[in-house]
């Protein structure tokens, strides 16, 4: 076993810096103040000062402050980390804490039997080995030989598991005095925002297909909306917080030119609705190909998020025996990536209902939806011959949480409900 600590100098949410170091090693474990990863298994692919050097460049992005330490058991590590030590021999007396709860070190199980060493002249890790065991319950009580377990038993302590949370959600808040009015001064916060953001997803090996932009404005009698909320759906999974960040730019270029902000921005926010699965793998040394292919999918991407899904589009061949026919628009298959058609909803009714639009309001039925949010349209339509007229599919989101997927036929005022998202 070979285990590397990370400890913070300062407290902090280790949530986010876990997920980050995800592609580092498969098993992690979060204590207090400190990241265990086990590298051991992982010795071919990266050296430990290779590591080192890699991690010091994730504390940076996390603006965190840390020491790193590698040993051959959770406790030691841990230990080499809190006292800035390099040999367990040079340790004092007080790292026995971080062997008896190396992920609680706030607890003082051991700081009575601490001041007894003290006392006696024990006073570091060292001495401590020297003593023989006979003599420890006689000397320094049940204490002694509890210390003498932990110390023994250090490399069998069981590792709690880390479970990344359900929700990736990054944000920034603007201390006093920071200003952000327009459009470039959010950018600045908005940068390292995405940037910690896509480092987590691409810690757990996907990348992002979906994602929530929340600017929360100070709160006067003035404003009418403080919380303003932008939900993008990205043309292509994006793993470049460069891509991503332009692709917000736009978004924000386009909508506050229409709907300034009416105060200051007090909150940025950056939530991961949807991520799909990617393969995280090295450049060709000999080609481009790679660099060209995320180059392509960031300039679709950034057309769609400015033209519309229904206006960018990729050419893909479809079977039929109508040359007109022959090709469909999609965004199809570019290279390794698959990005899928619009999301259709799990429950489909057998025959669409009649849903009447009153206000902001649904109604079908005795059911009644008040509308929160609506995407669309997308344009679906069928062979001339057999009378099937174009169809406007829209997908409503309900305050109560629900989506519904309602149709119109082109040039008409009628609606239909055809189906349920879950």
């Amino acid at each position: 076993m070979r285990v590397t600590c990370v400890f913070l100098l300062q407290e902090g949410d280790l949530t986010g810096l876990a997920e980050a170091c995800c592609r580092f090693s498969p098993q992690l474990a979060v204590g207090d103040r400190a990241l265990f990863m086990e590298i051991g298994a992982c010795r071919r692919l990266y050296s430990e000062e290779s590591l080192h050097q890699r991690l010091q460049v994730v504390l940076r992005r996390f603006e965190m402050s840390a020491r790193i330490a590698c040993a051959d058991d959770v406790p030691t590590s841990l230990a080499l980390a809190m006292y800035n030590q390099t040999s367990k021999d040079q340790l004092p007396i007080e790292a026995i804490q971080c062997y008896s709860t190396p992920f609680n070190i706030r607890s003082d199980t051991l700081a009575k039997a601490v001041q007894v060493f003290r006392k006696l002249g024990v006073v570091s890790i060292a001495d401590f080995v020297k003593l023989r065991t006979k003599g420890l319950v006689r000397r320094f009580g049940k204490e002694g030989l509890l210390v003498r377990h932990y110390l023994e038993g250090a490399a069998q302590l069981p590792w709690p598991r880390f479970v990344p949370p359900e929700h990736l959600v990054e944000g920034v808040d603007l201390q006093e005095g920071a200003v952000a009015m327009d459009l470039e001064q959010m950018i600045f916060y908005l940068k390292a925002v995405v940037d910690r953001a896509l480092l987590r997803v691409r810690g757990q090996g996907r990348l992002i297909s979906g994602l929530a932009l929340r600017i929360e404005q100070e709160r006067h009698k003035q404003v009418g909306e403080p919380m303003r909320i932008w939900n993008i759906d990205l043309a292509f999974p994006q793993g470049s917080a460069l891509a991503t960040l332009s692709i917000l730019r736009e978004r924000l270029d386009r909508d506050l030119q229409r709907f300034p902000l009416e105060s200051a921005v007090q909150r940025i926010e950056v939530e991961v609705t949807r991520s799909v699965q990617g393969r995280s793998r090295q450049h060709d040394l000999f080609t481009n190909k790679e660099k060209e292919l995320e180059s392509f999918q960031s300039v679709v991407s950034r057309l769609t998020e400015k033209l519309g899904f229904h206006k960018a589009f990729l050419a893909a061949p479809h079977e039929s025996h109508l040359p007109e026919r022959c090709w469909r628009k999609t965004l199809g298959e570019v290279g390794e990536f698959k990005v899928l058609a619009p999301p259709r909803p799990l429950r489909v009714l057998r025959q669409p209902q009649v849903v009447r639009r009153i206000d902001n309001f649904l109604v079908c039925g005795r059911r009644r939806w008040k509308v929160a949010a609506i995407r669309g349209p997308e344009r679906l339509s069928g062979d001339w011959w057999f009378g099937d007229r174009e169809r406007d599919y829209y997908r409503i989101e309900a305050e109560t949480g629900e989506e519904l997927w309602v149709f119109t036929f082109a040039g008409s005022d009628e609606h239909y409900l055809h189906g349920l998202f879950d």
